[in-house]
């Protein structure tokens, strides 16, 4: 079977890529260091045309040389792109001239531009991963121009998060490392939000862990959330002292019980009711 991340390749093969689909896989053409030409770019740009956001492109590493996105001018019908595991990135600005991008992922340790996400066209993009850089100082504020954003995924990065709010298809939100401060309030006025998932922060003793996955139905007219997945490390995270702050009751519709959830400024604790039954339950 022929392996879904083809790695730092010198040709493409076209079959190789539909083979990947026809399987149910996802196909990934990743680089980790700068063996590519504006040729070979060109072949590869040749197969986003033909397969679109089922490809992902992905350049990560360069640990020996310094990543420049003016590297991607060849790319622009692409689709899916990820600059993720990556030290350090030049020529960022080059970002905003693929103008097919629908699908994004961004972690670079040593960036340091809070301005970034305002010099991207966002008004296409459908799914964003932002992953923590050093400072986690990405300024969010931008991220309220997305308007077909459906999927956001941030870790670390919090400043003006709640300019997402407003944003009419994101149905899915996933935080991790999210600053203990910060109140999750603003995630009840997103209302095409169906599925939450919060992951503790770091420093954490169970840093990797999913500490509440939430998904958002409707039953009898009414909204519920339920709780969809939970490490079994959560049960300490909430009986200690939980960074989550929600509050809940319970409703009863035909046939089934579930948890009505509304995120408040309540910080859970110990001796809480609310985190005595959750974790028993």
């Amino acid at each position: 079977m022929v392996e879904a991340r083809i790695n730092d390749p010198t040709a493409i093969d076209r079959d190789s890529i539909a083979a990947i689909l026809d399987s149910g896989r996802t196909p990934t053409v990743q680089f980790s260091r700068p063996c590519y030409t504006p040729a070979l770019l060109d072949q590869v740009n040749q197969l986003c045309i033909e397969f679109g956001d089922r490809l992902e492109i992905r350049f990560y590493g360069h640990y020996a040389n310094d990543f420049s996105a003016a590297a991607l001018a060849p790319l622009r019908d692409v689709r899916w792109l990820s600059l993720f595991g990556l030290t350090s990135i030049a020529d960022s600005d080059c970002l905003a001239r693929l103008p097919s991008l629908t699908r994004f992922s961004f972690g670079v340790q040593e960036f340091d531009d809070p301005a970034f996400l305002e010099k991207l066209d966002l008004t296409r993009i459908t799914n964003l991963t932002l992953s923590a850089n050093a400072k986690r100082n990405l300024d969010l504020a931008a991220l309220g121009n997305a308007a077909t954003l459906e999927n956001l995924s941030l870790q670390g990065h919090s400043k003006n998060i709640e300019a997402i709010t407003g944003l009419p298809a994101l149905h899915s939100v996933s935080l991790s490392g999210f600053p203990n401060t910060r109140d999750l309030a603003f995630l009840n006025r997103l209302a095409p939000l169906r599925c939450v998932r919060v992951f503790s922060a770091a420093g954490h003793r169970s840093a990797s862990c999913c500490i509440l996955a939430l998904k958002r139905s409707r039953f009898s007219g009414s909204e519920t959330w339920k709780i969809s997945a939970r490490s079994p490390a959560s049960r300490a995270c909430v009986s200690c002292r939980s960074r989550i702050n929600y509050s809940f009751d319970r409703s009863t519709c035909p046939g089934r019980s579930s948890e009505n959830f509304s995120f408040s400024t309540a910080r859970l604790s110990k001796r809480s009711k609310a985190s005595r039954h959750w974790a028993s339950w």
